[in-house]
């Protein structure tokens, strides 16, 4: 291809998602490549197009293909398909939930281009279960949670695998694509393809899993909603603990005082943090508001509200998109082939998910 043909086909809204997926202001691209501010942002408006010498450079500065920043047809276009769930705005920088949602949306076209290789779960949600709404009381969202534990088949009792069930249903949940501490887990759908990210946690997995039920409440409860609204990050939580611990079978359970002992062992069974516990026995009713405050303090005295004791040893690893990478390697189609067809750098891939680090000695 020629360097005009090149240029013609420049997109630049993918411009605008590399400089999101590295942190970047436009002033800063503009000194790396040094060309003005001004025309960083006159090519993300699309009013001019890059030289094939400015091209280059924007591709070496953001660690990109030149590929990446061409459209030629085969792919779907750049299209904003809803807000990201995100815990608080108010925690995070603009610039930091920019980075998070444009890496999520290329694990989207890294799904795009492994589909047309091999077959990945149905996405089984229903808009049934869509809040419609805004203020709705808990027992309306505990049914929904139970509705969707029956259309999944969810057996009764601790779910063995939150993550493993959520890929099962389609779901594709990815872990570490962002390594701002502030970002805390999100989800959000590209087109109808759900994606949750989740917060890489290594030594709490009981938070994980939380985490994972928590983005699968806002899947399930929300559409075309405020994102951080207090509101639906407190339904979304209703959910999750209606999902993990429905209240038919841990209502009997839960103890009505801070029973540490009884608390860590149900822990252990459920898979489940004690303060989550301890929120589910106050939200059904089972603990006071007064003892839930002093359970919360002695969790407070002893620095247990961010790392809890008696952690869960056995992880849930996101492996979906490692799976289809090694289908798709079985049927002929290498992974440098994928990754050259996606448009992607490796870098970007051995960050979506633990269990394709290993692609990065493969490929």
């Amino acid at each position: 291809m020629t360097a005009r043909a090149t240029v013609a086909l420049f997109d630049p809204q993918r411009l605008e998602i590399a400089r999101k997926c590295n942190a970047l202001r436009r002033s800063e691209v503009a000194s790396l490549i040094g060309i003005s501010p001004s025309a960083v942002t006159q090519l993300e408006a699309g009013q001019t197009k890059p030289s094939s010498g400015t091209l280059s450079k924007i591709a070496l500065a953001l660690g990109f293909p030149v590929e990446f920043f061409l459209d030629d047809g085969r792919r779907s276009p750049v299209k904003d398909h809803g807000s990201a769930f995100f815990r608080s705005l108010r925690a995070t920088r603009q610039l930091d939930r920019d980075r998070a949602a444009a890496r999520a949306f290329l694990v989207s076209e890294l799904l795009e281009t492994i589909e047309r290789h091999v077959r990945l779960p149905r996405v089984n949600l229903s808009r049934d279960l869509y809040l419609s709404q805004e203020r709705v009381p808990r027992e309306a969202i505990e049914e929904k949670a139970v509705a969707l534990r029956r259309m999944w088949n969810v057996p009764d009792g601790p779910i063995a695998n939150v993550v493993r069930l959520l890929e099962s249903q389609g779901i594709v949940v990815t872990h570490c694509i962002v390594d701002c501490p502030e970002v805390s887990s999100f989800s959000r759908f590209f087109g109808t393809r759900p994606i949750v990210v989740l917060k890489e946690e290594r030594d709490d997995v009981a938070r994980l899993r939380s985490d994972a039920a928590h983005e699968l409440g806002h899947l399930v409860l929300h559409e075309d909603v405020e994102a951080g609204n207090h509101l639906i990050e407190n339904q979304a939580q209703s959910f999750a603990a209606s999902f993990l611990m429905p209240a038919d079978q841990i209502g009997v359970l839960l103890p009505r005082s801070f029973d540490f002992d009884r608390y860590k062992q149900l822990k252990r069974a459920w898979g489940v943090s004690m303060q989550f516990l301890l929120y589910r026995a106050k939200e059904l009713g089972r603990m006071s508001d007064s003892t839930y405050r002093r359970a919360m303090m002695v969790f407070s005295k002893h620095g247990w509200r961010t790392r809890e004791p008696f952690p869960l040893d056995v992880r849930e690893e996101a492996i979906l998109i490692a799976k289809a990478f090694e289908v798709a390697t079985s049927a002929g189609h290498s992974q440098g082939d994928i990754l050259d067809e996606a448009r992607l750098p490796l870098p970007f891939l051995t960050n979506v998910t633990p269990a394709a680090r290993q692609l990065e000695v493969s490929v």
